[in-house]
């Protein structure tokens, strides 16, 4: 299988459309728990950002998702950083929040749990694919009910840090606030060069806040040529205009979606303004969807 949970296979096809030869999938391993949660994704497509879930492999040991592969993407851990566009930086930030806040939160009431660089592809175009749903659950709103310990240690949230410093089950925790501190993480780690920018391994969240304190003040260092910077065209002007713009937006959200609070990281989560571009982007491909959905053959 590779290194880690997931790899790239070739799947044998079948006659009937499923996985197979000439396709390119990666089959990780997973929980049987997120089977539920995996199949609401497959099943409503209502995010254009995330891998589509081709189905699961079950083993009298192991139980394991097919997803799609694409070639025209790399994990965003393979871009050289750290990353100097903050235009592309935004562009980021915009379709991690969309595809995690308006589809897995807020129309499937999903969680991933495993966000980080490696788990997120990227094309030339700078278009996302979210991958790697193996830890993925459905949350309450009503209520933080959710005990398990998951992720990587150097992305475990505050909530997560909670758990394991308590004993088990006694912490519970929603669920989004886990997603939103990876994508605050992940985001330090593009603009800061830095793979795990507060650390390998987390036990107090007085450290975490002020690792996370100190990191943003390097980001705010690495990009402070940004400001002031001297304008020759209207152009010019205009484009360093849109940069200031976008560079107030993402260190904004970055600093408030690292906070250790987890209902201010979620208030602030939901605050966030999408760009027009993805806006349109989203909708589109939920018109595509649904026209899809109108032309295919009803089952009966």
């Amino acid at each position: 299988m590779g290194k880690g949970s997931y790899a790239p296979s070739n799947v044998p096809e079948e006659e009937d459309g499923h996985p197979g030869a000439g396709s390119h999938y990666v089959v990780g391993r997973a929980h049987p728990s997120v089977a539920k949660a995996v199949q609401l994704v497959h099943d409503r497509e209502f995010a254009a950002l995330l891998v589509r879930v081709q189905g699961w492999i079950k083993t009298p040991d192991h139980f394991y998702l097919i997803e799609d592969l694409s070639s025209e993407h790399v994990p965003l851990s393979d871009l050289s950083t750290p990353l100097s566009n903050i235009g592309f930086v935004r562009k980021i930030l915009d379709q991690l929040v969309s595809v995690v806040r308006d589809g897995l939160h807020r129309d499937g009431r999903v969680c991933h749990r495993d966000l980080k660089a490696e788990n997120i592809l990227i094309n030339d175009h700078g278009d996302l694919v979210l991958l790697d749903l193996g830890l993925a659950t459905r949350f309450a709103a009503s209520a933080p009910k959710l005990t398990t310990c998951c992720g990587s240690p150097a992305f475990h949230s505050p909530e997560i840090v909670q758990c394991l410093n308590n004993p088990p089950g006694v912490y519970r925790y929603y669920g989004p606030e886990l997603d939103i501190w990876c994508i605050g993480l992940t985001m330090l780690a593009l603009l800061t060069g830095r793979r795990y920018p507060i650390g390998t391994s987390h036990t107090h969240l007085e450290v975490m806040a002020h690792n996370v304190k100190e990191c943003l003040q390097e980001v705010d260092h690495i990009h402070e040529r940004l400001r002031g910077l001297p304008c020759s065209s209207a152009g010019n002007e205009i484009d360093i205009m849109q940069a200031q713009d976008d560079w107030d937006i993402v260190r904004d959200a970055v600093e408030e979606f690292l906070l250790v609070d987890g209902n201010a990281r979620i208030l602030a989560f939901e605050r966030y303004q999408l760009d027009e571009c993805i806006q349109k982007h989203v909708a589109c491909h939920k018109a595509k969807m649904e026209k899809l959905r109108c032309e295919s053959p009803q089952q009966v």
